[in-house]
Formats: structure tokens, C-alpha cells, sequence
């Protein structure tokens, strides 16, 4: 084990001393804006999550969930069409100064009594995280082949949990001695570090030219023989993020009743996410470039539902219930969705072509993602019993896992 993560680093120093120069910069600079758009989310998640639970329970998290849905739909349109227009770097300077604004108004109401206000305090939280984050990673995979991503997917994950721990750990510590503004505030700050560090990239690589292929009568035309491939990936994500909400719903349950005030659920919960990018951070830094190298795609494919249904059937099987068991399993499944599950799902559209891997992208990332998500949520508004949640998760499971097989029976050979 220590021999081969000897030679992985050795290999990977070697493949990233060996690179131009302008694409070892916009590699740091990519890392750099990773680093503090996740370290910015701790505070910003720990706090806003808190808020609405405290203002209107967890059983009104889908709710809230099914409105982040419909907002992101709505922002993805927009940027796809601003994304033709205006440079990569110009669109999240502006979408980094939307959040920050909107951040501290929505916050500023809600502390003058008006308690409407953790909605849109909760929806924004969502949508920065995944416009900046997704713009960030979008410019990157456009700069680098499959090889160099094989080796990069795992250490920079690793750049952006490491900040994710230490904004982790200075909410969990300081959240109750100064309070949630102020833990707003860091993370605004820290979305601004960001911004600053991604305009630095190299602007003369434009990603907004793939995005004009949008402009054909029929987007997913150029998918050809390769769509029952990319339909087998929509499910897997479909699926990931049915099981993903539903351990969330049944987590929010136990956090609510576990925690009386919002000072108590900012720290909890900013304790839980520090020791979930710890465990990221371990994963993609230790375990996921020797797994990427050493292991089958498939295999790892089968193992992330696998392993995540043993973990279901044990919770369930413990004699005692409460918030430890479910946060365990929440704990299990955030670390591994955001280190194993989103680098092999990166590589999966690696086989494709160039329109190939925009079209898939943008109708399993973005479509799929979403409807998946507010299909789920519009579920649990109905649909709130324990018994019904955990047959639902396990079912999720169960077909997630199956339809690894088909879906890697339809892999097209590497491009």
C-alpha cells in the first residue's frame, strides 16, 4: 500500500512538473478558488441549514429543496445563455457578487423578525455552491485530457475538502461566541478570495465556444449511438440523488429533535461536515488516486451503492436509534459521494467526443440532476414516514447498484 501511494505521487509530480507552464497556473488558481468557495461553504451551510430548521422544522425541508430545484433550473438556463456571450471569469464575478449581496440581505431580514426570509437564505445556499464550484471544474476539464484528470481529480477534491475542513472547524469553535452574522460574514469573504483567484486564470481558453452547440435544432443530436450510454448515467445520478435526499430528510429529522436552538444545530452540523471532508480529504488524497489507477471503473461503480446499503441495513439492524446512527450513515455517504462517486462520474464521460461529453454533461449534470432532485423532494412532501423513507432508500440502492452493469456493457472504447 505505502509503495504503491509512493509511486502514484511520484508519477503525478512527474505528469504535472511535465506540463506548460500556463496550464500549471490555471491548475493553481482552479485549486485555489476550489479551496475557498468549499471552505466558504461550512459557514455558510452550517448556519443557513440551522436557521431554516429553526424557523420552519425539518419536515419542510423538501419544501425548501423542491424551490432550490426550480431556481437552479431557472439560473442553468441563464448561464447556458450568458455562457455564449461573456467570458467564464466575467460570469462568476458577477455571480460571486450576487451571492455575497443577496447573502447578507437575506440574512439582515430575517434577524429583523421576518422569518420568510430562511427560504431564500437556504436556496442561495445551494445554488452559489454548485454555479461557482461546477464553473470552476467545467474550465478546468476543458484545459486537460483524461489522463491528466485521472490524476487531478483526486488531489484537488482533496485542495477544496481540506478548506472545507478548517471552515468546519472555525464554525463548530466560534459559531456560539460570535454568532451566525458573523460566521455569514467569513464565508463571504472567502467567496470573494475566490472570485479574485479565478480571475487570474487564463482567459484566452473559452469554454463558452462549446456551449454554442446549444444553438442546434436538437442538443443531444450529436449523442448518435452513444445515447443508451449517457441514459445509463442519468439513472446512476437520478438514483445517487434519490438516496442522497432521502438520508438527508431522515437526518434533518434527528437534528431538529436532537438540538433546541440554532446555535446547536450550526455546531453540530459544522462538526459533522468537518469530520465529512476529513474523511473526503483522506479519500481523495490517499485512497482515490491509487483506486483510479489500481481498480476497474465498474468495480468502484458497484461498490459505492454496495457499500452504502450495508451501511442502511446496519443502522436499521442497531437496537437503538437516535441522531448518532443516522449521522454515521449520513457522515459514510456525504464523504464518499463527494470524493469516489463525483471523480468516477467525471470519468465516465471521458469515452466521449468533445459534443459528445457537452451534450451528456449538460442533459445529466444539470437536467437529470434537478428533475431527480425535485422529483424526490415533491415525494417526501407526501411521503414522510420512517418506515416508507428507509424501503425507498433501500430500493434506490438496490437499482443503483444493478444498473452499473448495463451501463458499463454500453462504455464506448476511451476516446
Amino acid at each position: 500500500m505505502l509503495i504503491k501511494l509512493k509511486n502514484t505521487i511520484l508519477e503525478i509530480n512527474t505528469q504535472l512538473l511535465g506540463l506548460p507552464k500556463s496550464l500549471k497556473k490555471n491548475i493553481f488558481f482552479v485549486a485555489f478558488s476550489a479551496f475557498a468557495i468549499l471552505g466558504s461553504y461550512p459557514f455558510i451551510r452550517a448556519s443557513t441549514t440551522a436557521l431554516f430548521l429553526q424557523n420552519h422544522g425539518a419536515k419542510n425541508s423538501p419544501l425548501v429543496w423542491l424551490g432550490s430545484v426550480g431556481t437552479l433550473a431557472v439560473l442553468v438556463t441563464l448561464y447556458n445563455f450568458l455562457q455564449t456571450k461573456v467570458r467564464v471569469q466575467v460570469l462568476f464575478l458577477f455571480s460571486s457578487l450576487g451571492t455575497c449581496l443577496g447573502l447578507g440581505l437575506f440574512y439582515y431580514l430575517l434577524e429583523q423578525g421576518q422569518s420568510f426570509w430562511s427560504y431564500p437564505l437556504f436556496i442561495l445556499k445551494e445554488a452559489y455552491i454548485v454555479l461557482l464550484f461546477h464553473m470552476a471544474l467545467g474550465y478546468l476539464n476543458s484545459t486537460i485530457d483524461y489522463k491528466l484528470a485521472r490524476s487531478l481529480l483526486g488531489p484537488l477534491g482533496a485542495v477544496g475538502s481540506f478548506g472545507g475542513i478548517i471552515g468546519g472547524l472555525i464554525t463548530a469553535q466560534y459559531a456560539k461566541s460570535w454568532g451566525l452574522g458573523v460566521i455569514i460574514g467569513i464565508g463571504v469573504f472567502l467567496i470573494v478570495l475566490a472570485t479574485i483567484s479565478f480571475w487570474f486564470t487564463d482567459k484566452n481558453i473559452n469554454i463558452s465556444e462549446n456551449k454554442k452547440i446549444q444553438k442546434k435544432e436538437n442538443l443531444f443530436s450529436d449523442l448518435g449511438e452513444v445515447k443508451k450510454y449517457v441514459f445509463a448515467i442519468a439513472g446512476i445520478i437520478a438514483l445517487a440523488q434519490f438516496s442522497i435526499a432521502l438520508m438527508n430528510f431522515k437526518f434533518n429529522l434527528q437534528l431538529e429533535s436532537s438540538f433546541p436552538d440554532k446555535i446547536g444545530k450550526t455546531q453540530f452540523l459544522a462538526e459533522l461536515y468537518t469530520a465529512v471532508n476529513a474523511m473526503s480529504l483522506f479519500l481523495q488524497l490517499i485512497v482515490l488516486p491509487i483506486a483510479l489507477r489500481s481498480f476497474n471503473l465498474r468495480n468502484i461503480h458497484i461498490f459505492l451503492p454496495a457499500s452504502y446499503l450495508a451501511l442502511v441495513l446496519l443502522v436499521l439492524a442497531l437496537p437503538y436509534g437516535g441522531l448518532w446512527p443516522v449521522a454515521l450513515g449520513f457522515w459514510f455517504y456525504k464523504s464518499f459521494d463527494y470524493s469516489f462517486f463525483q471523480a468516477s462520474k467525471e470519468l465516465l464521460y471521458f469515452p466521449l467526443g468533445a459534443k459528445q461529453k457537452y451534450a451528456a454533461k449538460y442533459l445529466n449534470d444539470l437536467v437529470i440532476y434537478r428533475l431527480a432532485k425535485g422529483l424526490i423532494s415533491l415525494i417526501l412532501i407526501f411521503i414522510q414516514s420512517p418506515i416508507l423513507v428507509n424501503i425507498m432508500l433501500a430500493i434506490s440502492l438496490v437499482l443503483w447498484g444493478l444498473l452499473v452493469f448495463p451501463l458499463f456493457k454500453l462504455r464506448p472504447n476511451e476516446a
